[in-house]
């Protein structure tokens, strides 16, 4: 981002509804597009030398980044569900954000995971059991109001809207003996990345 010697490369982008965010090499954030509730509007002390930024995520309404020292700060609408205060979420110790909609989740360093903002169709409902001993969480990913994760035996588990069936995990995809590597969430659809290099996905299709 800029120009001559004073380009820095970007290490890590972000493409909300209507903005974009990226992290800079040196831990700075740079936003532009749509800027109706300041969500392009960074906080002076986000990606400070003091205060560098490990990831950034665009939202509808507005944009949240995961800190070096593993806090968050987030910006935009006010009212945005995804900026509300994060009750019950740690100072320190988030490693990784997925951004929804309108929902945010977090994974921790000891595998557990975090969300909050909006729950209409519980994809903040963490199902019992995740993120505990053998059910550690690796990887996460949100579409618009469905959450995924990936478990340390490699299997999927998926919830929240599934008004399209895309938390509808096909038989056989994502298990220990077909372990998932990584997984993505769009609109109403879910996409999963083997560790055979086999893609499967499941949900909207039209």
């Amino acid at each position: 981002v800029g120009s001559g010697p004073f380009q820095i490369p970007a290490v890590q982008v972000s493409a909300g509804e209507g903005h974009t965010a990226v992290v800079l090499a040196d831990g700075s954030v740079r936003c532009w597009g749509e800027n109706e509730f300041a969500e392009c509007i960074v906080p002076p002390e986000v990606g400070s030398p003091e205060h560098p930024v490990r990831s950034v995520h665009a939202a509808v309404y507005s944009t949240t980044a995961l800190m070096m020292d593993g806090s968050v700060v987030c910006w935009g609408n006010p009212a945005a569900p995804d900026c509300d205060p994060f009750e019950a979420i740690p100072e320190t110790g988030l490693q990784r954000l997925s951004v929804g909609n309108r929902h945010t989740v977090g994974l921790m360093q000891d595998g557990s995971i975090h969300c909050w903002g909006e729950n209409f169709h519980g994809q903040c409902d963490v199902p019992e059991g995740i993120g505990d001993r053998g059910q550690r969480v690796v990887a996460i990913a949100t579409g618009s109001s469905h959450t995924v994760v990936i478990l340390e035996d490699g299997s999927v588990r998926c919830w929240g809207d599934d008004a399209q069936g895309q938390v509808s995990v096909p038989v056989g995809i994502g298990t220990p003996e077909h372990p998932a590597a990584a997984v993505a969430a769009g609109l109403a659809h879910t996409v999963l990345l083997h560790e055979d290099g086999s893609v499967a996905s499941w949900g909207f299709n039209s």
